[in-house]
């Protein structure tokens, strides 16, 4: 696959895969693998080399790991919505051929119609888009299942899903909405040929009947309604005072006029196609623009490419030798590193120490965050806090980092950085520990950073 094709036709399989092998690997890369051939303006959309930041992951991901390249999602996709489309065709083939059925006895029910045809069509439709708003952060109905599935499917990344499923219920979403959509259109298109098939192969009538109280004044008024947008080009299809008098039934008394009765075709093949399928074809425009942006955020709104593109644009950092007592808070007037520039401030959690630092503030556990957070520039880019990564990240780090979250701000990047020493070596299980923690913070711009 060409890389421009990649970003192109990006998917959530592709996304997933990449990111997977990002969080074994990202760590592991030589330099010489991420030296740019471009300089970068350091944004997800930047060039190196005439390569977008996507492509540049792939490349070196694909490079390492083919199967990165494995699009194991988009076939599952294409059958799910294959699938959708036949159930469409013959749940509108088979609604309409019992809806139209008529015995030549009473007219075909126009209240039933348009309920069948109008009614539940734009009920499921505002659904969907009040399921967007109601439960945009939540994992429930059919995102939820999805995201469940997804570990099944992709036995390869389950360990990495059952972690970071929730970071693409929003592409999840938008792709159960776009088989959604699929189905519905088969299922209206369908619908409104066999109702035109019909009306070419049998003589139909129609009126309108009710055990509600509703009398032709109201019928009038709904017809006159759902015929605005087409009132002032198409008059055959608005019906008339003298038809909607002329069609309501009564079942024990049937003594309407079939030929007048015809009439309302037009009208009916309107409602359909204005009120239900144009919508629907609309929906389905807004559903496939979100996806590819969806999908496109998926890819950069992630920990592990947060941290790539950083291992690949940062030059090895060297600390300057400074040591001294860190038992409470030092001055940091500055808190920055002499050659890691791009971070505002580096905190010590509970005892850690990268041995060689220039200034960095000291927090034991159990320790006032005001005060620490008093010593905080009031903007900032960037925040480092060096952990013992031998030791098993606790309950009360994550507080303490959405305690800092809290202060810094969403934009803010914070760096988790792991320690090492000749008699606490890292190991691959203390990396992983540290990533599945902090993968619960559910914060895309926290990621683990694992110090030599």
């Amino acid at each position: 696959m060409k890389y421009s094709t990649f970003t192109n036709s990006l998917s959530l399989g592709l996304v997933i895969n990449l990111h997977a092998w990002l969080s074994k690997h990202v760590d592991l890369l030589p330099e010489s693998s991420l030296a740019p051939e471009g300089k970068s303006d350091g944004k997800s959309d930047g060039k190196r080399g005439g390569k977008t930041d996507a492509e540049w992951m792939l490349m070196v991901a694909s490079e390492a790991e083919p199967s990165v390249l494995i699009d194991w999602w988009q076939p599952a996709l294409s059958a799910a919505n294959i699938v959708a489309i036949i159930l469409g065709v013959v749940l509108g083939t088979t609604v309409t051929s019992v809806a139209l059925t008529y015995t030549g006895a009473y007219p075909v029910n126009l209240l039933l119609l348009l309920a069948i045809f109008v009614l539940v069509p734009g009920i499921t439709l505002i659904g969907s888009v009040l399921s967007r708003v109601i439960f945009r952060k939540e994992q429930v109905g059919v995102t939820s299942i999805m995201a469940r599935l997804l570990t099944r499917v992709n036995e390869a990344g389950a360990e990495h899903l059952a972690l970071h499923s929730w970071r693409y219920q929003d592409v999840l979403y938008w792709h159960g909405q776009g088989v959604l959509q699929r189905f519905s259109i088969a299922y209206l298109a369908t619908a409104l040929a066999v109702f035109l098939s019909l009306l070419a192969f049998t003589d139909l009538a129609f009126g309108w009947s009710s055990t509600l109280q509703l009398d032709t004044g109201t019928v009038l008024e709904l017809t006159e309604f759902l015929s605005l947008p087409w009132q002032a080009w198409l008059p055959v299809a608005v019906p008339s005072i003298e038809l909607v008098e002329a069609s309501r039934f009564f079942r024990m008394a049937p003594d309407n006029d079939p030929i007048l009765l015809g009439q309302w075709w037009p009208f009916i093949a309107m409602c359909i196609l204005v009120w239900a399928l144009l919508p629907r074809l609309l929906m389905a425009l807004i559903v496939r623009l979100s996806t590819r942006r969806a999908i496109s955020r998926s890819l950069f709104r992630h920990p592990e490419v947060t941290a790539f593109l950083r291992h690949r644009d940062a030059s090895t950092v060297s600390y300057s030798s400074h040591r001294g007592g860190r038992e409470g808070f030092e001055d940091a007037d500055l808190v920055k590193t002499s050659t890691d520039a791009d971070v505002d401030v580096n905190i010590l959690w509970n005892g850690a120490d990268p041995e060689t630092l220039e200034k960095a503030i000291a927090f034991n556990m159990g320790g006032s965050t005001a005060e620490l957070f008093s010593l905080l520039p009031n903007e900032m880019n960037r925040a480092r806090i060096f952990v013992k990564g031998w030791e098993p990240p606790l309950l009360e780090f994550l507080d303490f980092v959405q305690a800092l979250r809290g202060r810094v701000g969403e934009g803010v990047e914070i760096v988790v950085s792991t320690t090492s020493l000749p008699d606490h070596p890292l190991h691959e299980s203390d990396r992983k520990a540290w990533r599945a923690t902090l993968a619960r913070l559910h914060d895309e711009r926290v990621y683990l950073e694992v110090s030599t």
